[in-house]
Protein backbone atom coordinates (compact mmCIF):
# COMPACT_ATOMS: atom_id res chain seq x y z
CA UNK A 1 0.00 0.00 0.00
CA UNK A 2 1.35 2.95 -0.69
CA UNK A 3 0.56 6.40 1.46
CA UNK A 4 1.72 9.90 -0.10
CA UNK A 5 0.44 13.23 1.70
CA UNK A 6 1.73 16.35 0.81
CA UNK A 7 1.01 20.20 2.50
CA UNK A 8 0.97 23.27 0.73
CA UNK A 9 2.13 26.59 1.76
CA UNK A 10 -0.94 27.91 0.84
CA UNK A 11 -4.13 25.45 1.91
CA UNK A 12 -6.82 25.52 -0.23
CA UNK A 13 -10.33 23.71 -0.42
CA UNK A 14 -11.93 23.65 -4.18
CA UNK A 15 -10.03 26.77 -4.95
CA UNK A 16 -10.91 28.84 -2.14
CA UNK A 17 -8.56 29.58 1.14
CA UNK A 18 -8.73 27.89 4.26
CA UNK A 19 -8.88 30.64 6.96
CA UNK A 20 -8.62 28.48 9.80
CA UNK A 21 -5.21 26.80 8.39
CA UNK A 22 -2.70 27.51 11.08
CA UNK A 23 0.33 30.26 10.30
CA UNK A 24 2.62 29.00 12.33
CA UNK A 25 5.29 25.95 11.32
CA UNK A 26 4.81 23.89 15.07
CA UNK A 27 0.86 24.68 14.22
CA UNK A 28 0.85 23.94 11.06
CA UNK A 29 3.19 20.68 12.03
CA UNK A 30 0.68 19.73 14.69
CA UNK A 31 -2.34 18.69 12.30
CA UNK A 32 -0.07 17.16 9.95
CA UNK A 33 0.86 14.55 12.64
CA UNK A 34 -2.62 14.24 13.66
CA UNK A 35 -3.89 13.67 10.17
CA UNK A 36 -0.93 11.05 9.33
CA UNK A 37 -1.60 9.07 12.43
CA UNK A 38 -5.97 9.33 11.62
CA UNK A 39 -4.59 8.05 7.98
CA UNK A 40 -2.34 5.11 9.28
CA UNK A 41 -5.07 4.02 11.61
CA UNK A 42 -7.47 4.11 8.84
CA UNK A 43 -4.88 2.05 6.52
CA UNK A 44 -4.74 -0.18 9.51
CA UNK A 45 -8.25 -0.90 10.03
CA UNK A 46 -9.18 -1.22 6.53
CA UNK A 47 -6.05 -3.88 5.88
CA UNK A 48 -6.94 -5.63 9.35
CA UNK A 49 -2.78 -5.30 9.44
CA UNK A 50 -1.46 -3.75 12.41
CA UNK A 51 1.98 -3.39 10.83
CA UNK A 52 0.91 -2.49 7.05
CA UNK A 53 3.44 -1.54 4.45
CA UNK A 54 3.18 2.46 4.14
CA UNK A 55 5.70 4.68 2.49
CA UNK A 56 5.16 8.51 3.60
CA UNK A 57 6.72 11.14 0.68
CA UNK A 58 7.44 14.32 2.13
CA UNK A 59 7.31 17.11 -0.29
CA UNK A 60 8.82 20.80 0.36
CA UNK A 61 7.47 22.33 3.37
CA UNK A 62 6.67 18.54 5.05
CA UNK A 63 10.82 18.02 4.83
CA UNK A 64 11.88 21.39 6.12
CA UNK A 65 9.13 20.36 9.51
CA UNK A 66 10.40 17.37 9.47
CA UNK A 67 14.19 18.73 9.91
CA UNK A 68 13.21 21.27 12.31
CA UNK A 69 11.73 18.25 14.85
CA UNK A 70 8.00 19.93 14.51
CA UNK A 71 6.87 16.83 12.34
CA UNK A 72 6.56 13.27 13.81
CA UNK A 73 5.38 10.72 11.67
CA UNK A 74 4.81 7.18 12.29
CA UNK A 75 7.68 4.99 12.43
CA UNK A 76 7.42 0.90 12.13
CA UNK A 77 9.29 -1.95 10.63
CA UNK A 78 7.29 -1.45 7.50
CA UNK A 79 6.92 2.31 7.71
CA UNK A 80 9.00 3.85 4.92
CA UNK A 81 10.39 7.45 4.30
CA UNK A 82 10.96 9.37 1.00
CA UNK A 83 11.62 12.67 0.68
CA UNK A 84 11.06 14.83 -2.88
CA UNK A 85 11.42 18.33 -3.61
CA UNK A 86 9.00 19.66 -6.45
CA UNK A 87 9.77 22.41 -8.14
CA UNK A 88 7.30 25.35 -8.88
Amino acid sequence: MDYCFQRYRRSTLLGRPLEDAPVGEKERAEVINRMLRIQLDMIKERTGNPNPFVRVTFYDELSDLLAKGYLRPPVGDNILWTFCCCPP
